[in-house]
């Protein structure tokens, strides 16, 4: 039973992606805020991937028939996050390094700093200035959920990948931007399969699939604030 719950906590962090959609955008303005450095606090990537049937025939047949069908979503996401695990896949890992890599390029000096993270939150007590090693503003990171999603028993799986990023000005906690995490629909085409038999058989070229959209997720948050 407490796998069956894991795996609704993981999926209602997808769905999590709608209200963050119906949140207010504030867009960054690099000309006004002035940031030169930038405190990234560690992301909050969920360390399961998804894979997740919505729609699935069984979860219509009443309770009985919601749990048989989340039982065996489980056990199939089970399944393909052991098959990651020996590709080494780190979903955290791809997401923070394509992050921080185009920060960089894009002029900006990343101090990464270590916090304790709430799953799909955003962090609530930032921490204090370091005089000895000040930054300009901490830029926090939520992601809400990573993996393969099919919309019915008709569509392929598909990569997603969703959450919320904010950045806060040192010392007075204004909010200089917050935005949706995404990838750009080209990368999100990136790999597609039609039925979960294809994809479990088919897990490195399925890892790589996801790696391309949290790599772009992670630009994409960096262009954010060209």
């Amino acid at each position: 039973m407490s796998r069956i719950r894991n795996f609704l906590a993981l999926v209602v962090g997808l769905v999590l992606v709608v209200g963050c959609a119906q949140q207010r955008e504030i867009p960054y303005d690099r000309q006004t805020a002035q940031v030169r450095t930038i405190g990234l606090l560690t992301p909050a990537v969920p360390e399961e991937t998804t894979l997740f049937l919505n729609n699935s025939p069984g979860a219509m047949f009443g309770i009985i028939g919601a749990l048989v069908d989340a039982g065996i979503q489980t056990g199939r996401q089970d399944t393909f996050n052991e098959h990651l695990r020996q590709q080494n896949y780190s979903a955290a890992s791809i997401f923070t390094k394509a992050l921080i890599e185009q920060l960089r390029k894009d002029g900006y000096a990343v101090r990464e700093i270590a916090i304790g993270r709430t799953p799909h939150q955003p962090v609530r007590t930032l921490p204090a200035v370091d005089p000895a090693d000040p930054v300009d503003a901490y830029l926090d990171v939520a992601i809400t959920g990573q993996g393969y999603v099919a919309n019915g028993m008709a569509t392929p799986y598909r990569p997603v990948v969703s959450g919320r990023a904010r950045l806060v000005q040192a010392g007075t906690n204004a909010v200089l931007m917050d935005v949706p995490v995404s990838a750009q629909p080209e990368a999100l085409r990136a790999a597609e399969y039609p039925d979960y038999a294809t994809l479990i058989a088919q897990v490195p070229a399925a890892a790589r699939g996801l790696e391309v959209v949290l790599s772009d997720a992670g630009r994409s948050v960096a262009r954010e604030m060209q």
